[in-house]
């Protein structure tokens, strides 16, 4: 029996018809909502840098597209996609991909030092000033989880958010399955390339990569500290040393003297084929993150066999493993993080070649599509009740 699948956003990028998205006028009166959202987020005043998002509002072209439907898997409804209220509108049986912890939290996306998760938004643990959105969008979600909860299944994409989730108030008693992020092992594989060549990098240089969605500026992302773990880096090598940082994301910059290193800066690239060219560049690769909910960056260099320095916290953990494809450095060590790069820059071509090739023997084994996707298909077919084959 085959049943249709639907991919429905808010926001489309591709020109694949099985997309589906808002007309351009609703787009905008949706995007409006999220306006008055984030004006109303400013009631609450946080320690907590990370996104927040409240869900008040929902946008009408996506709800009318999957309230009928027999099995939605929900991997985003922030930006005020699906409002809280009408999750239970929807009648099949329902998915939710974890891919930050929003879900168990109030409005915060990542909980850093709070332990309101686990204990419950409650007055007398109040952390927040102004109005404690937090706790008001935290008791939406248990009323809206309440009412599915005998048809839905959480899934998250380590066991580091696995573990969260279970600790948490709100999820503990929920069916939360473990199903990491897939990677495309074929697009992402060694692929020798001069892609650096034009930014002046020669073959005797040795590459630190580093990349992020919003490049630097992206606070969670811990290019902080890996500047100060740089600066740190400069001062425990000879004068001489032919290092080059060279970052990905957010806006290109000029090449310029930077922590003591050539900084080269590329800029948005759109490009897998690209990206797996800088990947395979690189002498390894820093996600210096301060949490991740998988590690996208560091699979993705590791199936380019370029080994990943981390910290060994969150959903790192599940990709980098210390001393066999990469190290791992004591979160959120500014000495350790040096002392990995230190580690890395000991080993000569044929060794660091060695760490690649164990990186990315784990993740094809592990992550690759072929994995992942037999699993979903799994889950869809368990939490439906009966076989089905999706077209």
């Amino acid at each position: 029996m085959s049943i249709p699948v639907q991919f429905v956003v808010v926001e489309k990028y591709s020109k694949d018809s099985q997309v589906i998205a808002p007309k351009k006028r609703n787009y905008y009166f949706h995007f409006l909502k999220r306006i008055l959202a984030l004006s109303v987020q400013k009631l609450q005043r946080s320690s907590d840098f990370t996104k927040h998002s409240s869900n008040m509002f929902s946008c009408c072209d996506v709800l009318k597209h999957i309230e009928n439907s027999e099995l939605v898997h929900l991997n985003w409804i922030n930006n005020e996609t699906i409002a809280l209220e009408k999750i239970p509108n929807i009648k099949g049986k329902i998915i939710i991909t974890l891919h930050d912890e929003w879900f168990y939290c109030g409005t915060e996306h990542y909980t850093l030092e709070s332990k309101r998760f686990i204990e419950g938004y409650s007055v007398e643990n109040r952390d927040v000033f102004g109005v404690d959105l937090d706790r008001l969008v935290w008791i939406r979600k248990k009323r809206a989880l309440n009412a599915i909860k005998d048809r839905v299944i959480f899934t998250a994409p380590s066991n580091w958010m696995v573990d969260r989730a279970n600790q948490s108030a709100l999820l503990q008693h929920f069916d939360i399955r473990l199903i990491p992020n897939c990677l495309d092992t074929e697009l992402y594989s060694p692929t020798p390339s001069d892609v650096l060549v034009d930014f002046g990098v020669t073959d005797q240089d040795r590459v630190i990569l580093f990349g992020a969605v919003y490049g630097k500026n992206m606070g969670m992302k811990g290019f902080d500290l890996l500047q100060q773990a740089l600066r740190l880096l400069k001062t425990r090598l000879p004068e001489k040393c032919n290092i080059v940082l060279v970052s990905f994301g957010g806006t290109a910059g000029k090449n310029r003297l930077d922590f003591g290193f050539r900084h080269v800066e590329i800029g948005h690239v759109s490009e897998s084929s690209k990206l797996a060219e800088l990947y395979s560049r690189a002498d390894f690769t820093v996600v210096p993150s301060i949490v991740e909910s998988f590690g996208q960056v560091a699979a993705e260099s590791l199936a380019c066999e370029t080994p990943v320095i981390a910290f060994d916290s969150s959903g790192l953990k599940d990709i980098v493993i210390h001393k066999v494809n990469g190290y791992l450095a004591t979160p959120h060590s500014i000495e350790s993080l040096c002392e990995g790069m230190l580690w890395m820059l000991d080993h000569d071509l044929c060794s660091l070649r060695q760490l690649g090739e164990n990186g990315r023997r784990h993740v094809v084994c592990t992550f690759s599509e072929d994995i992942v996707v037999e699993k979903l298909l799994n889950l869809y077919c368990e939490h439906a009740g009966r076989a089905v084959v999706f077209q």
